[in-house]
């Protein structure tokens, strides 16, 4: 059984979220959705969101290559 509930809310996004991807090595997670922006996020600090890429269009998926700094996103 799985439990769900609500641990935080994270504001940065102006627009729906269409991807989440963890960067499991540092605590960071990346999400990107709607607003066309790319956010990258330090779960452990829970400071503001950092912007680090805008694309021309809707973010609808993202994956963060494993032992790099590379972020792959799918726009449309």
């Amino acid at each position: 059984e799985i439990q769900v509930g609500k641990l935080a809310e994270l504001r940065g996004h102006h627009a729906p979220i269409y991807s989440i991807g963890e960067a499991p090595e540092d605590g960071r997670f990346y999400s990107g959705g709607g607003d066309r922006t790319l956010f990258e996020w330090d779960w452990e600090s829970g400071s503001a969101p950092r912007p680090v890429a805008k694309t021309p269009g809707v973010i609808y998926t993202s994956c963060l290559l494993p032992g790099k700094r590379i972020v792959l996103i799918g726009n449309s």
